[in-house]
Formats: structure tokens, sequence, C-alpha cells
């Protein structure tokens, strides 16, 4: 494994497992059983227009380990890169959070997921499953530079989830950020008040499908 990015709010690690044991997860990703996730409620950090998203019917939680499945792999990295060299990007174990869900996604060609931050959790990582993937299908994660919400003026701005428009003064205060390719075996955290998104996929990925393991780390106050 080698760390190719890491800032205050991103890390990114590549090569995460050896290439028999990431072809093997591969395989475990493909059996497990997906719905889609707007079956049956519209769950609004997705927009009515970002496309039909797959979801894994069985998230993983780490108070529950060892799963006694390859998850428990990506449960081992994602937890020990945490504990013991992103502390400023996740938050202290024990402290700022006590637990990490684990839940697969499959974005196909058309999808995508709007700008939003991940209020409630202190950071999320993303493990990158697919066994290959083209600069030009677009997929990557979007990172955007914000400022403080003091800096910006909110007079006036409705709090809706229709169509964001208090979104529109935050990230074109600077209007700049950055892109994670979701270049295969790869796992990239980010900081929980980091604003991002998914670019939409683009056609010419035919067939192919964008695969993740989204993992959350939850504050304290949210475990049950």
């Amino acid at each position: 494994m080698k760390c190719v990015l890491k800032t205050d709010n991103v890390a990114i690690f590549d090569e995460v497992f050896e290439k028999d044991m990431f072809q093997y997860f591969i395989q475990y990703f493909n059996g497990l059983n997906f719905t889609f996730i707007s079956n049956n409620q519209w769950m609004k950090i997705w927009r009515v227009n970002d496309g039909q998203i797959l979801a894994a019917t069985e998230q993983h939680l780490s108070t529950k380990a060892p799963f006694n499945n390859p998850m428990d792999w990506v449960h081992h990295q994602v937890h020990n890169l945490a504990v013991m060299h992103l502390e400023d990007v996740v938050g202290k174990f024990g402290v700022d959070w006590n637990e990490i869900s684990y839940t697969p996604y499959i974005y196909a060609a058309g999808t995508k997921i709007s700008w939003h931050d991940d209020t409630g959790y202190t950071a999320a990582a993303i493990f990158y499953c697919h066994p290959e993937w083209s600069p030009f299908w677009g997929g990557e994660l979007m990172i955007a530079n914000t400022p403080s919400l003091e800096e910006i003026p909110t007079e006036g701005l409705n709090d809706d989830v229709v169509n964001r428009s208090f979104c529109k003064p935050l990230l074109n205060y600077y209007g700049t950020g950055m892109y994670v390719a979701p270049v295969p075996n790869r796992i990239a955290f980010t900081k929980g008040s980091v604003w991002h998104a998914i670019n939409r996929v683009d056609s010419a990925a035919g067939d192919n499908l964008r695969c993740s393991v989204v993992a959350f780390f939850r504050k304290n106050e949210n475990i049950t």
C-alpha cells in the first residue's frame, strides 16, 4: 500500500490489497445482493436527477465484526489507517467516533451524487473495487474548496432539499476544488465537513460499473 495524497481533509491510498486478494474481493462483491436505493422512499442526499443507484441490502457495522467474509479485510485496512495515521482527518477513536458502517454501492452509466457534506459523521472512506476504470468514464470524487459558513451571506436563503439553492453561495465562493479518480484498489478518506460530489458516470463507461464500499465514521452521539 502507498499513500499518494495526504492533507488535513483528504487522504488517498493505492494498492490496498495484493492482486489476488483484490480479485477475490471483487468476486465477493459480485455475489452481494443489491437494490435500488429509491425503491422504498426518496433518500434526499441524492437529487431526483442523480439517477438510479444500487446499494447492497446488507450493511456491515464494525461493532459486529468479525463478519467472517472479505469485508473484514476492508474494515481492517480502514480502521488501522484511521487510528494509526489519520486522526486529523477522521477524528479520535473512542472520543469522536466508535463505530464504522460499510455499505457497497454500484453506480452505472448516467448516475452521480450531487454536492453534499457528510453531516452526522466525522469522516468517510471509499474503497474502489471495480476491476478497471478509464479516465474517460467519469465517476470521479469531486472535492470543493469552501469558505467557513460565517464568510457567506445566508440571509434570504431557503434551506430546501429539492433545489438546494443554499449550496450556490457556498460552492461558488471560490468555485475551485480537486478530483479523485476512482482508481481500482484505492481508498479515499474525506473529513465529514468536506463538501463533495461524485461526477456522473459517462456513457463511455458502457456496461462498466463504478463499484465501491463506502465507510462512515459515526459520531458518538449517533450510536444506539
